[in-house]
């Protein structure tokens, strides 16, 4: 009799245990399904309207809807087999939130005696008797999953168990899928912001190149007519050379008859007696010392209109801001010498900073040119210093133009904000640098006073091997 008994209870510990194994064979089948439908779906709502069509393999019932709780209403977002849900009515949430707040998941065996939701719901799902409530958050949203069927009592323990397990593996997927959209999105916005910003970034280089033309022009335009002339003048020269060299040659051939010496002995005569020799072989080494000079001129315009104009790459370096401004100055020396005067006033030792140096040629660029359209007089002054302060280097450039007003101070870094005439700026150029002295890490400051002056100065962090450094003799401290 005992073996009996020893033996029903291992039936029945078996059964138990065949039932718990059929259950997670059927919950891990729900999962993966589930996890299909989450990674086919574009939206949250077709990512929950497919689950009606999972869950039926698991779970008995005859229709279901899902819904978003609001505080007073419910919007109806799918349904199967319940066309008589609206599509949002004004029914509270409070005694529904009661019956869930200990449990995520309830099982009704009769809607009859819900408050509230059961009368409304026994009219909009005519025969049906017993229901199962899941709730769902997510990261921003409350949902409300109702499984309904048309029996009494026709959800049980191992339906809610399922179920809860279920959407709470939904509702973690869901939390991470959304994540990952969220993160890939906002990857988007950022690569979409820096395709503006380096589009805006060439518009506004091109639009300082289209200032700079005319000046460039000028500059390149006078060292150009003077090599020209120079190998003129040259050209001459070389025709009076040439003939005393081929006289001289034919002076010196034994072959020659001395008529042709005689000839060639008159010849070189009256071309000493005509032509200052010395002086134009002097003249000579003058001329081809200046068109050296004026072709190096002409070199380092067009290699700083090159630097300046090259497509912006990622290529850091080590950049020397006081060669970095010369080369940016002879560059627009064309466009601001006719409206003020110059005054350099550099750190006597290199300043190194690590950057791009394209990028610090137009921030300089654009003050310098922005300097020059602000003096509206004919005692134009443009200063422009460079140091070390602290763990800093620095550049100021001071003009004695019309000034800021006050109110604009905090704006003038603004992208589009611009006090000159339609035409004559875009408003981008302190917005770009501003952009790109963040870039570099870096800052800009500016101080000024209408109708007397403007500073502005750039500070850049120094590179190690000049932090390290003590300060060379002459070094100065901005003011």
């Amino acid at each position: 009799m005992a073996d009996i008994e020893k033996l029903r209870e291992k039936v029945l510990e078996l059964t138990f245990e065949r039932d718990n194994a059929l259950l997670h064979v059927r919950l891990n089948q729900l999962l993966q399904k589930g996890l299909d439908a989450i990674l086919g779906s574009d939206t949250l709502e077709d990512t929950f309207a497919k689950f009606f069509g999972v869950m039926a393999e698991c779970v008995q019932f005859d229709t279901a809807v899902l819904l978003r709780l609001e505080p007073e209403h419910f919007t109806l977002i799918a349904s199967q087999h319940a066309p008589d849900w609206p599509s949002q009515a004004n029914l509270g949430t409070e005694s529904l939130a009661g019956i869930l707040s200990k449990r995520n998941v309830v099982a009704i065996f009769n809607l009859g005696l819900l408050p509230r939701w059961g009368e409304s719901t026994l009219h909009w799902w005519p025969g049906v008797h017993s229901a199962l409530f899941q709730s769902i958050q997510t990261r921003d949203q409350r949902f409300l999953l109702i499984l309904g069927s048309y029996s009494i009592s026709a959800f049980g323990p191992s339906d809610e168990r399922i179920v809860s397990q279920f959407i709470s593996f939904v509702a973690s997927t869901i939390a991470s899928v959304e994540n990952k959209k969220l993160y890939l999105s906002s990857q988007a916005l950022k690569d979409r912001q820096h395709r503006i910003e380096q589009s805006l970034l060439h518009s506004e280089k091109m639009a300082s190149l289209g200032q700079l033309a005319a000046g460039v022009a000028h500059e390149l335009n006078n060292p150009i007519g003077f090599l020209l002339s120079n190998i003129h003048m040259f050209e001459t020269y070389m025709t009076i050379f040439k003939n005393l060299l081929v006289n001289y040659q034919l002076l010196c051939d034994d072959q020659q008859t001395e008529e042709v010496k005689e000839k060639a002995k008159l010849e070189i005569k009256t071309l000493r007696e005509n032509e200052n020799i010395p002086f134009l072989l002097e003249d000579s080494n003058t001329l081809i010392a200046d068109s050296v000079e004026g072709a190096i001129r002409v070199r380092d315009i067009v290699q700083s209109l090159r630097r300046f104009s090259h497509p912006d790459t990622d290529q850091v370096e080590l950049v020397n801001l006081n060669d970095n401004l010369e080369s940016t100055i002879k560059m627009v020396g064309g466009e601001i010498k006719h409206s003020l005067l110059l005054n350099k006033n550099l750190y006597p030792a290199a300043l190194y900073v690590t950057g791009k140096s394209n990028q610090i040629s137009r921030v300089f660029l654009n003050i310098i040119v922005n300097a020059s359209q602000a003096i509206q007089h004919d005692h134009g002054e443009l200063i422009i210093s460079s140091g070390i302060a602290g763990q800093e280097a620095w550049v100021s450039f001071r003009d004695n133009g019309m000034g800021i007003a006050a109110e604009h101070i905090t704006k003038v870094f603004d992208p589009f904000f611009t006090t000159k005439t339609v035409g004559t700026g875009t408003g981008l150029g302190l917005s770009l640098c501003h952009s790109i002295m963040m870039e570099h890490s870096g800052r800009i400051d500016v101080e000024s006073e209408l109708g007397l002056y403007s500073r502005f100065t750039v500070y850049f962090p120094l590179t190690n091997q000049l932090q390290a450094a003590p300060h060379a003799a002459g070094a100065k401290a901005i003011k």
